[in-house]
């Protein structure tokens, strides 16, 4: 009679695990940049996004529902690409204070 219909996995209420860490991680990159300055919160923001590449590369897709943008090797070197920039700005502008 045709084709079966895929089954659509139940929508959830629970938050993926990426999330959190995101979560924390901006924390982190917040009071860092409170506390130590605009360079060395420059360099927390490279660090979670190369951690957010490297979960992207590893992890399944439930955990990274809000990461998921394309296809995953696109993310990873996305992601890997503005860490990069990044840390490259960071480490060539000047002092702000």
């Amino acid at each position: 009679m045709g084709e079966p219909i895929p089954s659509v996995p139940e929508p959830s209420r629970e938050l993926p695990p990426v999330v959190g860490a995101v979560a924390i991680g901006l924390v982190g990159v917040v009071a860092v940049t409170f506390g130590s300055g605009f360079r060395a919160g420059a360099y927390c923001v490279a660090g979670l996004m190369a951690a957010l590449a490297l979960a992207r590369a590893v992890c399944p897709n439930r955990w990274l529902t809000g990461l998921i943008i394309r296809t995953r090797r696109f993310d990873v070197a996305t992601l890997g690409l503005l860490a990069g920039a990044v840390a490259f700005l960071a480490a060539t502008t000047p002092d702000l204070g």
